[in-house]
């Protein structure tokens, strides 16, 4: 058992809106599904989808920031909606670990309460902080991203 760790973007797609792209869309979603417009309810025709942007195992810094940046600390493998603003937060908090190390417990602590994740700023460590710094910076830099909502949820 360990700690792993998933943000995902979802959109709500519609046959609602007067556009033929959302349209198209919403239709191509359907049809890769399997489905037909029939087969879903008429009163409501939105689809959420939803897609896996970031993942993280046993990054317990990374997941103590969510659990008391996000979900007000409480820790309960529920999923959470993560304004954009935060995860600018998180990336910049990534970039001023890796430009002053000595900081790091201060900025994003590790979590001393998990089973299985390291207790030692080490190079593991900082591997975690730069794969996120990464991974953000994708998901921020990405304009098809703006229009999503983001989810982070957890596992034990």
């Amino acid at each position: 058992m360990g700690l792993d760790q998933h943000l995902t973007a979802r959109k709500y797609v519609s046959n609602w809106i007067h556009s033929n792209d959302e349209k198209g869309k919403y239709f191509g979603i359907v049809e890769a599904l399997d489905l037909t417009p029939d087969d879903l309810d008429g009163d409501y025709p939105t689809i959420m989808v939803e897609v896996p942007v970031a993942y993280w195992r046993k990054a317990s810094q990374i997941h103590d920031w969510f659990v008391y940046n996000v979900q007000e600390g409480d820790d309960d493998c529920k999923d959470y909606r993560v304004p954009r603003e935060q995860l600018e937060d998180l990336y910049q908090l990534c970039v001023d670990v890796l430009e002053s190390p000595r900081k790091a417990k201060k900025l994003l602590p590790i979590g001393d309460h998990y089973h299985g994740s390291k207790d030692s700023y080490d190079e593991w460590y900082f591997e975690e902080i730069t794969n996120t710094k990464t991974m953000l910076r994708k998901i921020l830099d990405n304009q098809k991203f703006m229009c999503y909502d983001f989810y982070y949820s957890s596992s034990w």
